[in-house]
This record gives structure tokens, sequence and C-alpha cells, in this order.
């Protein structure tokens, strides 16, 4: 008969436990006396997802998000999603191991209510520009930390909020806590939820901050202001330069779309899609002609097919001609004849 953590570990991995299950996970967790059985059953998961995988973007062992190989690519078999949602909750559980040190067995080291003052320090996680990841934050929050991204957060929330900040973009599915909203700061605008998931872009120079929903409610506030109040298919842009916001509907399939491969740009300047082309694939490009920036495009293509089609693409759409000299893409104006 499998043993009751075994039990838990597996509906933790189908995401189908609930509150008081995963609470007694952690409990066993942080007893410290089944980290090898655990470690066994993450291998089993990891070797039995990543066999199959065929998903263009993926979870790795260490919470990296990652870019499928042709060959991954190549065979398309059913079953992808469940594979696919495994292996992320695969990659949930290992940084939980990894993460031990300081969240896991911190109750064994403090006394109640109160942690020590190297634990009072926030965390903080960074992407660099293309790269992503997948993080567990302490009260089970998941997050998708998108390329050029931080995230700063508390090793344990025990006051009456739970708050990080943000500076880039990520998505969030949150642990809904009715007596505990989530607050995520960006700048001068917070976002507040119980429960729910969600994607924000803000990224330092970005004219706005955009959050769409989902899945759920929130509520979007500007120096104690509240902007919008959105809810599943919804998204706001605020202006950062003024107290504007324009709320809009999304389709939620295309919320947080970059998780699945997909970059979607919908009426974005071509100044804020070159920059995002930058940092998504770690690239140089060179807008030859300042009024290029300010022209407004829409469309959308896979990450997977590269910096040099996703600028061929955009140069063909408007007009533009695409050159490379020492690994720096130049967009410039077609000459007049």
């Amino acid at each position: 008969m499998p043993a009751r953590i075994e039990l838990l570990f597996q509906k933790f991995i189908d995401g189908s436990c609930t509150a008081q299950e995963y609470e007694e996970l952690m409990n066993l967790l942080k007893a410290n006396e089944h980290e090898e059985k655990v470690r066994q059953m993450l291998q089993q998961v990891y070797q039995g997802t990543a066999r199959s995988l065929k998903s263009v973007t993926y979870v790795d062992e260490q919470g990296q998000l990652q870019v499928a190989t042709e060959e991954e690519r190549g065979a398309r078999l059913p079953g992808k999603k469940s594979r696919v949602r495994a292996l992320v909750w695969s990659a949930a559980a290992a940084l939980i191991l990894a993460f031990g040190g300081w969240w896991l067995n911190k109750k064994a080291a403090t006394s109640p209510g109160k942690l020590p003052a190297h634990q009072e320090l926030a965390m903080s996680k960074t992407t660099k520009r293309g790269e992503m990841k997948f993080l567990l934050l302490p009260d089970g929050t998941k997050v998708w930390l998108n390329v050029a991204s931080t995230l700063e957060f508390p090793p344990s929330f025990n006051g009456k909020t739970r708050e990080v900040k943000l500076t880039g973009e990520a998505y969030f599915d949150v642990m809904h806590a009715a007596d505990q909203p989530f607050l995520i700061r960006t700048g001068h605008v917070v976002t507040r939820v119980l429960g729910t998931a969600f994607n924000i872009k803000a990224y330092p120079g970005q004219a706005d901050i955009v959050v769409s929903v989902q899945r759920g409610k929130v509520q979007v506030s500007k120096d104690d202001q509240v902007m919008a109040t959105l809810t599943k298919g919804q998204e706001v842009k605020v202006i950062n330069a003024a107290e504007e916001a324009t709320v809009s509907a999304t389709s939620e399939t295309n919320v947080a779309a970059w998780t699945n491969g997909r970059l979607i740009y919908e009426s974005r300047t071509i100044g804020e899609i070159v920059s995002d082309l930058e940092r998504t694939y770690n690239a140089t490009i060179i807008l030859q002609d300042s009024s290029i920036s300010k022209e407004v495009y829409t469309t959308s293509f896979r990450r997977d097919i590269g910096v040099d089609d996703a600028l061929a693409i955009i140069c063909k759409a408007i007009d533009l001609t695409l050159s490379k000299e020492n690994n720096t893409y130049l967009l410039s104006k077609k000459e007049k004849r």
C-alpha cells in the first residue's frame, strides 16, 4: 500500500489536492524524513513526462522554461496538456526541495511568529535576456517569470497581506487565501488578488503597465487610486506618465501566451515590439529611423521561429529593410525610387 506521502504527492502533481492535504504534505516535507522518497518520485515523474513531451516550451527540473528541440517537436502525441501540467508540477516539487533550507524548515529554526533577522530579507529571482523560469512561492502560488525580469518576495507570508515586487513580466497563478490578499507592486501600480491567474507586463521604459486576467478577479490601483477591477477575459493598460487607464477585452488563450511559446502583439508600437524581441532572443536590434518606433502594429508568431524570421515578418508587413552587421540587426525605411 502506498505511503501517505506518496498519495499526497501524487495529488499534488495532479493539482487535485485540497488545502488541508497540501498543508499535510508540507508538514511531512518539513519533517525531513522522506526526502529520498520524494526525490525518487520526482525523478519518475520527470522521466515519464520528458520522454513524450512535445510542447514547444516546457519546464525542466531546475524550474527553467525551455524551448523544445526540433526532434521533440517532430512527433505530436495526444495528451500533451496533461504531460506539460505534470512536468510543471514536478518542477514545483523540485523547487520545494531546493528551497527546503529557507522555508520548508523555517518553523524548526524560528520562534513562533518571528523569523531571524537574516530571513526577513526579501528573496529575489531574476531572469536574463532569453531566459525564463518557473517559481513556487512560499504560499504555493505559481509564477512563470518571463525574460529579463525580477521578482522579489519574502521567505514567508506572515502578515495580513502577501506582497511581492515585479520588474518585467510574469504570469501568476495565485493560491487562494481569502483572509490574506496577494499584492504585486510594479512601480506606482499595485495589483490586488485573492486567488486567480493573470499576467503582468511592466518592463522599465514601457509606456504602460498591462494586466491581463485569465481566471478570477483582480483590482489594479495606481498611487492608491483604483484604476480598474478586472474579471477573466479583460485587461487594463495603465499609462505610466499619467493617471489614465483603458480596459479592454482579451482572449483568455492569449493571456501569458509566451508561456506556451507564442509572441502576441496587439496594437503595440514597433519600438515596444523590438524591445521585447531583444529581451526574448537576447539580440541587439537598431531602428535607424526614430519615426519607425512610433508605428503601431499587430502581429503574432511562435517564439521558436527565431529572431531572423520574426523581424522578416515585421519588415515585410510595414515595408522596412532588414540587414545585419556584426551580430546587430538593422531596420530602416526603404529608399524611395
